[in-house]
C-alpha cells in the first residue's frame, strides 16, 4: 500500500509537471488568514467565559471557523494548481474531508483554552492542530480523480507535517507571549499576528504537501479547455461554501456574545440588588426633579416609609414640614449636598424627626439630565452616645471634684510637675490647686526627706519592669507643719511613639489607717497571746473528756441490747442520744481547735461524687420527710463521676450545711445543687426556704459561737460551730464559701472546693480468687472483646486462643483439649448456644472429658439463661467484663477455692430487690416501711412503666424525674431499682440491656406490693402504734403546759402516729416549733378527744 502512496524514484519523461495561478494561490493564504483571525476571536472569548455553556459554544464556533477555512483555502489552492490533464473531484470524499480539520481544531482548542495552560500542553495542542491540517489536506487530495497517479514524495510528505505542527505551536505561542506584553486596547494586533501564524501554518503545510505530490502519467493530456470548466465550476462551489462556513461561525460568535453578555447583565443586576439590600446605609434614586425612583430596605428601617409608598413623590416628603414650605425639591436644591454628607433632621413616618448624614452623587445618564443617588446614614445611636459621653464627662468631672482622694496627673521629673490636680487637694497639702499647677508650690518640695528617695526608686523600678501601675505608701508636710501619710497610686501614660509622657493617679490621706494600724499590731500581739491559750484549753478538754464519753457511749450500747423494760429501754435510748450529741458537739470543738492550730491534716482519696451526693441526702432525707420538707439534690450533667480529694471533709461540710438548713426550715424545702465551676473547681449550692438570716449577721454565721440570731439556741439548739468549721475546712481544701440571705425567707450557702477530675476507679471485692494457669478458648465475633479478655487473662498467666464465630470455635475445641470456654451467645452465622452443643455432641461421641463452658452475654433475661443452660454452658457471666466476677465465676466452676483477703478500699455487696433490714433500720419497723412501699410505688409506677417504653436519649426533664425516682429508691431500700436508675442517669437512655432488667424489677415489685397491701394497711394501724400513740398525748400536753419543747417527745408521738392523724400531728410539731402553743393546744386538744 505505501509502494503506491510514496513515490520514491518515478521516471521523468512520465512526471507532469502543474503551474499555479498567483492570484488564487494569493486568495487561499488570505483566506486562511482570515479564518485563523475569526478563530483567534473566539478562542478569546472562550478564555473570557471558563466553565460554561459560552466556552463550549465559542470552542466549536472557532472550530468551525478554522475547519472552513483549512478547507477553503485547501481547495481554492488545488484551484490555482493547473495540471495538463483533466482533473475532478468526488464530492462525498470532498465535503467529509473538512471533518478531521474540525475535530483537531476543536481538541487542539479545548486544549489551548484551559487556564494556566503548560508549555507540554500547547506542544500537544499543535500536534493536534496540525495532524488535523495534514489530514484534512491529503484526505481531500485523495478526492481528486484524475488520469496519471498521484504519489508523495516520502520527505516532503513528512516535512509538510513538521511544518504544520511548527507553524501551528508558533502561531499558539505567539499569541501566547504577545498577551503578557499587549494591552487590551491592542488586542486585535494580538489576533492578526496569531492569525498570520496560523494562516502561514495552513498554507505552508498545503503548498509543502503539493511539493510532496508526484504526478505520474500514464495517458494522454486532455485539452485545457475542460479542465478550466471544472475549475470554474468548482471555484463556485467553494466560494459558496466558504460564504456559508464564516456565516455560520458569525453566526455562532454572536449567540455567544449574546449569551455571555446577556449573562453579565443578569449577573451585574444581581450583584447591585444584593448590594441594595446588604447596604448599611438607606439608597435612594432621585431625578433632576427631587422625585423617588427606588429606595433599597434600609429606607423603611430608618423613615419607616416602605418603598412603594415612596415612589413618584418627591424627596420632600422626608424632610420636616417647616422645611418643606420654604425650599423647592429639584435638582438646584440637591446640588448642594453632592461629594459632601451634610447632618440633617429628618422626618420619620410616624411623625418624629430622626438625625441622618445626608450624601447625594450624581449619575450621569444618556438623555436624561440630572439623576442622583442619595445615601442616609441613621445617626440616631451616635448622637445617644454623644450625648451618653456628655453626660458621663459631667458625672466623672462631679464625682473628680467630690471624692474623697485627690485626682493628678503629672511629668517624671525631680519636682513631680503638676499638669492637673483636683481641688480637694487643699485639703491634703494645705495648698491650692492653682499654686501646683501654675508651679507655685512643687509637690516634691512636701515629701518628708527620708522618703523622697524611696518614691523614684519604686516609679523608676516600676517602668524597669514594664510594669503599667505602681503604688507606694509615703509621709508629707502639711502647710500646716504637721506630717501625713499619703497612698500614692499612679498610672503610667505613653504617646503614640512608645514613650512615657506622665502618670495619672490618684492621693489618698491614709493617716487615720496608719494610726488604726499601730493599735491594731498591738491589740493582735495581745489576742494572739490569749487564743493560743483558748485554743490550748479546749483541745486538751476536748481529749479529756472523750474519754469518759466513749465509756459512757460503748456501755449504753451495751444495755439497749440486753433485756430491759420498757422504761429502762426508753431512758437508756435517751441516754445514747444525749451522748452523741455531746460527742458531735465535742467533735466539732477539738475540729474547730484543730483548724485554728493548724494541725487538721486533710486525707485525700478517689471517691464517685454522686455515690458521696446521694448518700449525704439519704441522710437527711428521713428528718426532712418528718418535717414535711422537699429535700432534693441536683446534679450538672457537666458534672464529672470521679474525683481525688479529701471526701471525708467534703461530706463533713455537707452534713453540717445540710443539717442547718433543714433545722432551720419549718415548711418548703431544701435543695443541695452541684455543678462544675472554674477550671478545677466544684460549686455546691445549699438553699433553703427556712427563716433566713438578718443582713448585719450574715457576715458573723461564720465566726465561732455565732448564730443568726440570739434565740437560736433556745429554739433550735446547737453551738454555732457548723458554719465555722465548715468554713476551715473549705478554706484548709482550697475553696471559698460565702452565703445569702434574705430574713423570713431562706438562705443560701455557696461554697467552692478543687477537686482533681480522675478515670473511673475499681472498686475493690472482698473476695480475693487464685487462679492456677489455665488453658481457656475464647469466642466472640467482636474482637475488641476478645482483646480486652485476652489482655486480662493472660495478665493472670492463663494461655489464651481466640476464635471469631462459633464454626472456628468448635473446630478449635475439636482440635484441641481447653480447660475452659469463653463463649458469646450472640455471633453471626453459628450462635454460642449452637457451638456449645456442637462441642458437647462431638465430646460424647469421642468419649472425651468435658470442657466446661461460660456464657458470656450483654443480656440479662432470664430465657437467655435458660437457653444456655439447656445448651450446656456451665455458668452464665455478663458483660461488660468485671474481671473480678468473671474471675470469681471461672473459679467457681471449675470448683477452685476461694480465700477471702482484708481489703483497704471498700466492700461491695450483691444488689438485692429489697433490703429488708437496711428498710427496717431506716424506717422504724417492717409495716411502716411497707406502707411508704406502697406509696411508693402507686404514685410512681406509671412513670417507671414509662422510662421502660421510652425510645432514644432522654431530655432534662425526664433525667431530673430519674434522678428523683432513684433517691427515693434509695431511702426505701430498693438494691436493685436505684443501681438501674443510676445506670439509666448515666447512659441518658434505655438500651436493650437495661429494658430488660427493668421488665424483671417492675414484675418483682408488683408482687411485693400486690401481696403486701392488706399487710401494709393492717400495720399501718395496728394496736401497738395506737396503743403508743395514746401513751404519748399525755406526755406532749404536759410538755405544752410546762410551755417547753422537747424534740424527743414529738418525734415519738410523729412516729406512732396512725396515717389517719399524720397531718394534724405534723401541723402540732409545726406550731411548737414556732413557739405558737396556744394552737398547739388546740389541735392536741382535738386529737385526745378523737376516739384513735
Amino acid at each position: 500500500m505505501l509502494n503506491t502512496f510514496f513515490v520514491t524514484d518515478p521516471a521523468p519523461e512520465l512526471l507532469l509537471n502543474g503551474t499555479y495561478d498567483a492570484t488564487l494561490v494569493a486568495l487561499s493564504v488570505l483566506v486562511a488568514v482570515i479564518a485563523s483571525f475569526f478563530t483567534l476571536i473566539q478562542i478569546d472569548f472562550a478564555e473570557q467565559n471558563q466553565n460554561s455553556r459560552i466556552n463550549r459554544l465559542a470552542k466549536f464556533g472557532g472550530a468551525v471557523a478554522m475547519a472552513g477555512g483549512i478547507w477553503s483555502m485547501h481547495f481554492i489552492g488545488m484551484l490555482a494548481f493547473s495540471l495538463c490533464v483533466e482533473v475532478d473531484y468526488d464530492p462525498w470524499l470532498t465535503a467529509a474531508s473538512i471533518f478531521p480539520a474540525f475535530l483537531g481544531c476543536w481538541a487542539a482548542f479545548d486544549l489551548i483554552t484551559r487556564a494556566n495552560a503548560t508549555l507540554a500542553v500547547k506542544g500537544l495542542a499543535a500536534v493536534i492542530l496540525g495532524a488535523g491540517i495534514g489530514t484534512m489536506h491529503y484526505s481531500g487530495m485523495e478526492a481528486m480523480q484524475l488520469g496519471p497517479m498521484l504519489g508523495y514524495d516520502p520527505a516532503l510528505f513528512g516535512l509538510s507535517i513538521v511544518v504544520a505542527v511548527s507553524l501551528a505551536f508558533i502561531a499558539i505561542q505567539t499569541r501566547s507571549k504577545l498577551r503578557d506584553y499587549v494591552s487590551d486596547n491592542n488586542i486585535s494586533v494580538v489576533r492578526w499576528l496569531g492569525a498570520l501564524a496560523l494562516g502561514a501554518s495552513v498554507s505552508g503545510m498545503h503548498y509543502t504537501g503539493m511539493q510532496a505530490a508526484k504526478f505520474v502519467s500514464d495517458s494522454p493530456v486532455i485539452s485545457q479547455e475542460m479542465q478550466d470548466q471544472h475549475t470554474q465550476s468548482l471555484a463556485l462551489f467553494i466560494a459558496a461554501v466558504s460564504m456559508i462556513i464564516s456565516a455560520l461561525s458569525a453566526l455562532i460568535h454572536t449567540a455567544s456574545k449574546y449569551r455571555s453578555v446577556a449573562a453579565d447583565k443578569a449577573a451585574n443586576e444581581s450583584r447591585l440588588a444584593a448590594i441594595l439590600e446588604t447596604a448599611v446605609d438607606g439608597i435612594i434614586t432621585i431625578n433632576g426633579d427631587g422625585i423617588i425612583k427606588s429606595c433599597n430596605p434600609l429606607v423603611e428601617r430608618i423613615l419607616g416609609w416602605p418603598e412603594r409608598e415612596t415612589l413618584g413623590r418627591n424627596v420632600a416628603v422626608f424632610l420636616p414640614k417647616e422645611t418643606q414650605t420654604k425650599v423647592s425639591f429639584d435638582s438646584a436644591y440637591l446640588e448642594q449636598f453632592k461629594g459632601v454628607g451634610r447632618e440633617i433632621k429628618a422626618l420619620h413616618k410616624q411623625g418624629h424627626l430622626v438625625p441622618i448624614r445626608l450624601g447625594i452623587g450624581e449619575v450621569e445618564l444618556k438623555d436624561q439630565s440630572g439623576f442622583y443617588v442619595g445615601f442616609i446614614t441613621d445617626l440616631t445611636a451616635q448622637k445617644q452616645m454623644e450625648k451618653a459621653l456628655i453626660e458621663q464627662e459631667t458625672r466623672y468631672r462631679t464625682l473628680l471634684n467630690n471624692m474623697p482622694g485627690v485626682a493628678f496627673r503629672c511629668r517624671i521629673d525631680s519636682e513631680w510637675t503638676m499638669s492637673f490636680v483636683s481641688p480637694i487637694v487643699e485639703q491634703l497639702t494645705g495648698y491650692r490647686a492653682e499654686e501646683f499647677m501654675s508651679g507655685q508650690v512643687h509637690f516634691a518640695s512636701l515629701i518628708i526627706e527620708d522618703d523622697k528617695s524611696l518614691t523614684h526608686d519604686v516609679v523608676e523600678q516600676a517602668l524597669q519592669c514594664g510594669k503599667a501601675s505602681y503604688s507606694q505608701e509615703y509621709r508629707i508636710l502639711h502647710k500646716s507643719g504637721h506630717t501625713k501619710w499619703v497612698l500614692d497610686k499612679g498610672s503610667f501614660e505613653y504617646d503614640q511613639a512608645g514613650k512615657v509622657e506622665g502618670i495619672a493617679g490618684v492621693l489618698l490621706d491614709i493617716s487615720e489607717r496608719k494610726n488604726m494600724e499601730d493599735e491594731l499590731r498591738t491589740a493582735k500581739s495581745v489576742a494572739e497571746s490569749a487564743a493560743a491559750s483558748k485554743q490550748a484549753f479546749l483541745a486538751n478538754m476536748s481529749h479529756e473528756i472523750r474519754t469518759p464519753m466513749n465509756a459512757i457511749l460503748g456501755f449504753s450500747e451495751v444495755l439497749r441490747e440486753s433485756e430491759l423494760k420498757q422504761d429502762q429501754s426508753k431512758h437508756v435510748n435517751t441516754i445514747l442520744t444525749s451522748a452523741k450529741a455531746l460527742l458531735h458537739l465535742l467533735n466539732d470543738i477539738l475540729d474547730s481547735a484543730k483548724l485554728d492550730q493548724g494541725k487538721l491534716d486533710l486525707i485525700e482519696n478517689d471517691f464517685c461524687i454522686s455515690e458521696l451526693l446521694d448518700n449525704v441526702v439519704s441522710t437527711f432525707w428521713y428528718q426532712a420527710k418528718k418535717k414535711g420538707l422537699k429535700l432534693e439534690l441536683t446534679m450538672s450533667h457537666s458534672l464529672h463521676q470521679t474525683y481525688h480529694g479529701a471526701s471525708d471533709r467534703l461530706r463533713q461540710v455537707l452534713v453540717n450545711l445540710l443539717g442547718n438548713a433543714i433545722k432551720f426550715t419549718a415548711q418548703g424545702g431544701v435543695e443541695l445543687s452541684v455543678e462544675s465551676y472554674q477550671d478545677d473547681y466544684v460549686l455546691f449550692k445549699i438553699a433553703d426556704t427556712g427563716i433566713g438570716i438578718a443582713n448585719d449577721r450574715l457576715d458573723s454565721i461564720f465566726n465561732p459561737f455565732e448564730q443568726a440570731d440570739e434565740s437560736m439556741s433556745r429554739r433550735f439548739g446547737g453551738t454555732g460551730l457548723g458554719t465555722t468549721i465548715s468554713r476551715q475546712l473549705v478554706e484548709l481544701m482550697g475553696g471559698k464559701i460565702w452565703a445569702h440571705s434574705e430574713l423570713g425567707k431562706g438562705s443560701t450557702f455557696y461554697f467552692t472546693v478543687p477537686l482533681k477530675k480522675i478515670a473511673a476507679f475499681t472498686i475493690a471485692q472482698d473476695v480475693h480468687v487464685e487462679l492456677p494457669p489455665l488453658n481457656i478458648l475464647v469466642a466472640d465475633d467482636i474482637q475488641q472483646n476478645t482483646e480486652l479478655l485476652s489482655l486480662l487473662l493472660e495478665k493472670q498467666g492463663h494461655s489464651i486462643e481466640v476464635a471469631g464465630d462459633g464454626l472456628e470455635a468448635i473446630e478449635k475445641a475439636k482440635a484441641q483439649q481447653y480447660d475452659l470456654i469463653l463463649m458469646d451467645i450472640h455471633m453471626p452465622g453459628c450462635d454460642g448456644l449452637e457451638a456449645t452443643r456442637a462441642i458437647k455432641a462431638y465430646e460424647r461421641e469421642n468419649r472425651q472429658q468435658e470442657t466446661p463452658v461460660i456464657a458470656l452475654t450483654a443480656s440479662v433475661l432470664g430465657e437467655d439463661r435458660a437457653a444456655a443452660k439447656a445448651a450446656g454452658m456451665a455458668a452464665f457471666a455478663s458483660k461488660p467484663v468485671v474481671i473480678e466476677d468473671l474471675t470469681r465465676t471461672i473459679a467457681e466452676t471449675l470448683n477452685i477455692n476461694i480465700t477471702h483477703t482484708a481489703i483497704e478500699v471498700r466492700q461491695t455487696s450483691n444488689k438485692q430487690l429489697i433490703n429488708r433490714a437496711r428498710a427496717i433500720n431506716l424506717w422504724g419497723s417492717e409495716a411502716r416501711f411497707l406502707k411508704e412501699l406502697a406509696r411508693f410505688w402507686d404514685g410512681k409506677r406509671e412513670e417507671v412503666v414509662a422510662l421502660f417504653a421510652h425510645e432514644g436519649q432522654f431530655t432534662n426533664d425526664v433525667l431530673q424525674s430519674i434522678h428523683t425516682i432513684k433517691g427515693v429508691a434509695g431511702n426505701l431500700a430498693l438494691e436493685t431499682l436505684f443501681a438501674l436508675l443510676e445506670q439509666i442517669e448515666r447512659k441518658k437512655e434505655v438500651d436493650e440491656r437495661l429494658r430488660a432488667k427493668m421488665a424483671l424489677i417492675i414484675e418483682k415489685l408488683d408482687d411485693v406490693v400486690g401481696l403486701s397491701d392488706e399487710e401494709v394497711v393492717t400495720n399501718a394501724l395496728s394496736e401497738g402504734d395506737v396503743f403508743l400513740f395514746k401513751q404519748n398525748l399525755p406526755q406532749v400536753k404536759e410538755m405544752i403546759d410546762e410551755a417547753q419543747v422537747e424534740d424527743d417527745v414529738l418525734d415519738a408521738l410523729l412516729e406512732s402516729a396512725p396515717l389517719t392523724y399524720r397531718s394534724q400531728v405534723e401541723a402540732l410539731k409545726h406550731a411548737l416549733d414556732d413557739f405558737e402553743f396556744e394552737r398547739a393546744e388546740e389541735i392536741l386538744a382535738q386529737l385526745m378527744s378523737t376516739d384513735v
